[in-house]
């Protein structure tokens, strides 16, 4: 509910959000071009440098332990930038979207259990997407690599691919976006940070799951005001995804299907009941989701800001253009 307040103060309060609303979508979109940027870079060194005859291959991909390196130092570079102008030029506590309160070990077990749940069921729909897409004559990118061989490789790919995510993307989308956003309007918070989060993916098959999975964590990052509530479900969640990657190459086909059908029976029997003692144990587990201290048309307004719809627009272009890539350099060759 929205508390009655002295009119000087709710167009005080308005203006402070628009104004976070067009921050956010600056460092969204900042982030969104620092990826592309140093993509742009890495590939166009990489042509330079093949043009003299060096083969820079194996510091590019993430199957070598240079490759993962280079793609650590990459990947903290990109978040590095946006979360440096958030918190110095514009003046934001990082304290604050970092803080937590005591929730004892029950949430814990509800957001790790009810995320991935949510992601082993939006997951289908991904998989039926890129069926649909398949029958029509459109090939989806595969995500999946095979992972480094060596010891140390797979200590920096097990940093890069569960660590260095649960921590940065933690920081950026739920301790960002998410907290930044919360004193205004709980539902409005909830529902920018975890579009964000699903659209920065920018695959046909990870928006879906990713949607879910960063709305469940958000809810409860939110609920009991824990930040570390989300980087304990984010690891667990990309932890499993990178050992399961390397039993798809350690194990015989048979076997990896038989152990892999169980981990998402055992994820949704575990999230179902979460679900259910969540709802047992909470009572109106949903409410604080009314908090608000604007109108709704305020924070309607402010979801859809013009940077936030910029960054919106992009993500869903960059999705279209690596799904439509074939097609568009065919037609790019035959114009040329």
């Amino acid at each position: 509910m929205c508390e009655p307040v002295p009119a000087q103060e709710q167009q005080a309060r308005t203006r402070d959000l628009h104004r976070l609303a067009l921050q956010l979508g600056g460092v969204l979109c900042l982030l969104l071009a620092s990826e592309l940027a140093v993509s742009g870079i890495v590939s166009a060194v990489a042509d330079f440098l093949a043009v003299l005859g060096l083969d820079v291959s194996p510091w590019l991909g993430r199957s070598t332990t240079p490759g993962v390196l280079v793609h650590i130092l990459i990947y903290i570079s990109l978040f590095a930038a946006p979360c440096a102008v958030f918190f110095k030029l514009m003046g934001h506590s990082p304290r604050r979207v970092v803080s937590n309160t005591p929730c004892g070990l029950r949430p814990y077990i509800w957001v790790t259990c009810i995320s991935i749940f949510a992601s082993e069921i939006f997951g289908f729909l991904s998989i039926f997407i890129t069926i649909l897409l398949e029958k029509h004559g459109l090939t989806v990118p595969g995500l999946s690599s095979q992972p480094p061989a060596s010891l140390v490789g797979a200590v920096l790919y097990f940093l890069s691919s569960a660590v260095l995510p649960a921590v940065l993307e933690e920081l950026f989308f739920r301790g960002i976006v998410l907290r930044s956003l919360a004193p205004y309007g709980k539902a409005l918070a909830l529902t920018v940070s975890s579009l964000a989060f699903g659209l920065i993916h920018c695959t046909v098959q990870q928006i879906p799951y990713a949607v879910a999975a960063g709305f469940c964590i958000g809810f409860f990052v939110l609920k009991y005001d824990n930040f570390r509530l989300g980087v304990t479900a984010h690891f667990i969640n990309n932890a499993t995804s990178v050992i399961f990657q390397y039993l798809r190459f350690l194990l015989s086909p048979a076997l990896f299907s038989r152990v892999f059908l169980f981990r998402e029976k055992f994820f949704i029997v575990a999230g179902t009941l979460c679900v259910a003692w969540f709802l047992w144990r909470e009572k109106r587990p949903f409410a604080f989701l009314a908090e608000r201290t604007l109108p709704r048309k305020d924070l309607v307004k402010a979801a859809f800001s013009p940077l936030l719809l910029l960054f919106y627009a992009l993500c869903l272009l960059l999705t279209l253009f690596t799904l439509f890539r074939p097609v568009i350099l065919a037609l790019l060759e035959e114009l040329l």
